[in-house]
């Protein structure tokens, strides 16, 4: 069983739950990456700021904690600077 199998009697939640859950798992492939390309810079950038843009029309009544605000603002601007979030040797 997997966690938003819970939601089976609110289908819309349930598909929200899934789609931010994509989101985090496209942006924890990234951050797992040692030396990423141009291309995966800027998709790894991308999904981190998608969280600000799909979180808050999916949960309307829920503010936007600061580590979300971090994820969406702050990461794309470090990984488009430095690359990457992970330290290399």
């Amino acid at each position: 069983m997997t966690i938003t199998e819970c939601f089976e009697d609110d289908p819309q939640l349930r598909e929200n739950l899934n789609n931010l859950w994509i989101n985090l798992a496209k942006m924890d492939t990234f951050v797992s990456l040692r030396n990423p390309t141009p291309e995966q810079i800027e998709e790894g950038a991308r999904e981190c700021e998608n969280w600000c843009k799909v979180f808050p029309s999916y949960f309307p009544t829920t503010n936007l904690t600061p580590k979300m605000v971090s994820l969406s603002l702050v990461f794309p601007t470090i990984i488009r600077e430095g690359g990457s979030l992970v330290k290399k040797n």
